[in-house]
């Protein structure tokens, strides 16, 4: 096997001056405010002087040599089959890791790299919580050569897996994928009550204005109702117009043994996935989007942190119906189609009475403070005796081969597909009450970036919790 080698050390771009020198004046900024403040409430504004600009003029004066040196220092190339990077301004630090272990490659622009045509590269090693290798800023052309450098190593060198048979698969999301997104987003919520207050923040400016005398066609109640409408409708353009800025031009490729997932306009991720790391796939429907029939498919995925808290998202939102073909082209191991064998009715008591009771307290104190209208949220009751049979209906599991799939609700439903080779750990669990009922507690857990991922669905038939114990022990 040979090796491509980079022995002259390379720079970063000379904007990691300017973005170094801008972080540090940002450090520096929130101080200079508390200074600035304590001056004025004391009421010694004129004692601060010229001098005293000058010292901070000094400071950021700086802070600037500073980014300047930050980038100076800093190099890095490729080299016997490492990426070495050196850096330091008084302290020399030395970084060398094998190509082999450097398992995915992200880039990510935001505003200022795209104007001035630049990207962040983020190097990501097995194990590790943060990227190993960070370059805040190379040309395209460079993090796209060092991209395919890197690549090219770790198909020559001998994999950890078995060989996975080279495709070639793009799929991009739609318009109407888009705007569904948007509308069905569980940021509605947030953005709703933004809306409500924007609105409750004019209201107060223009107090002495009553809106409706401009609708002298509608009653009062229409014009509310009309009011509602229009927040309604404000409320959804501005999350289908966050929704295209945040997932605009995505697309997923597969090339052999890696996923390639890219989105964003104004900022744009690239992440690179090694199917090898992939540790199960998660399938989601929210409250909005299951009546509609689309998902959201997200990658449990081992080894660090890979531009999103805990999962990847492999896809916004698709129609249930082309999950399994889209599994297919994409991720065939993972692929099967989604039906599950429920829970015994007997456990549906027990689902409606766990739902229901952490209300009480809320109820008796509303009712407490408000006699007349708290009596209102008695509906909470057989609000949550309902959403706790949703539960219990979609609550279910389904093993096949090597393949477990486990489905349960909280307040969007997920269903969890896991390879049984990935499953790092298993657990039966039956309390008392359980086991008066025969039913008990499966859970499975998979490794992922931080702590693990677990799937878990409750009060099945404990004959049904036995079986997958036993079957899934068995190696």
């Amino acid at each position: 096997m040979t090796s491509k080698t980079m022995s002259a050390p390379r720079r970063l771009h000379p904007l990691v001056a300017l973005f170094a020198s801008l972080k540090g004046i940002r450090d520096m900024f929130i101080p200079l405010m508390v200074v600035l403040v304590g001056t004025f409430i004391r009421g010694n504004e004129d004692q601060f002087s010229l001098y005293e600009l000058g010292i901070w003029g000094a400071i950021t004066l700086l802070t600037v040599l500073w980014g300047i040196f930050h980038w100076r220092t800093f190099t890095y190339r490729i080299e016997e089959g490492e990426f070495r990077v050196e850096q330091g301004v008084f302290i020399r630090e030395k970084k060398y890791i094998p190509l082999e272990k450097i398992h995915s490659i992200d880039f990510t622009e935001s505003l200022l790299h795209q104007i001035f045509g630049v990207v962040k590269v983020q190097m990501q090693t097995a194990g590790g919580i943060e990227p190993e290798v960070k370059l805040t800023a190379v040309t395209k052309e460079e993090a796209e050569r060092l991209k395919q450098e890197i690549l090219a190593w770790n198909q020559t060198s001998t994999s950890e897996e078995a060989i996975v048979e080279i495709t070639e698969n793009e799929r991009t999301i739609t318009t109407k994928e888009l705007v569904v997104t948007g509308i069905t987003s569980g940021k509605i919520g947030v953005i709703l009550s933004g809306v409500v207050t924007l609105f409750s923040f004019i209201a107060q400016i223009f107090e002495d204005i009553d809106f409706i005398d401009y609708l002298p066609q509608f009653s009062q109640w229409q014009g509310y109702i009309l009011l509602g409408i229009a927040i309604l409708a404000i409320t959804w353009i501005i999350s289908v117009i966050y929704t295209i800025i945040l997932y605009g031009n995505f697309k997923v490729q597969r090339t052999g043994d890696k996923l390639f997932i890219s989105y964003g306009i104004l900022e744009r991720k690239q992440f690179t996935i090694s199917l090898f790391r992939i540790q199960s796939i998660k399938m989601i429907e929210g409250l909005l989007r299951q009546p509609l029939g689309y998902v959201t498919l997200k990658l449990v995925y081992a080894g660090g942190e890979i531009g999103q808290p805990e999962n990847v998202l492999l896809f916004p939102l698709m129609k249930k119906g082309k999950v399994v073909s889209f599994l297919q082209t994409f991720l065939p191991d993972y692929a099967e189609d989604l039906e599950v064998k429920g829970l015994p009715k007997r456990a549906l008591s027990r689902y409606m009475y766990w739902n229901t009771i952490p209300w009480l307290p809320v109820v008796a104190g509303l009712i407490y403070f408000f006699p007349t209208w708290g009596l209102l949220s008695l509906l909470l009751l057989p609000m949550g005796a309902l959403f706790g049979a949703l539960k219990f209906r979609d609550a279910g599991f389904f093993l096949k081969g090597n393949k477990l799939m486990i489905r349960s609700r909280k307040l969007a439903r997920t269903t969890g597909i896991i390879p049984r080779l990935r499953i790092q750990s298993h657990l039966i669990q039956r309390s008392y009450f359980q086991r008066r009922k025969e039913l008990a507690t499966y859970s499975v857990n998979v490794a992922s970036s931080f702590a693990g991922e677990d799937f878990k669905v409750k009060d099945l038939d404990e004959k049904d919790g036995k079986m997958l114990f036993e079957t899934l022990t068995k190696r």
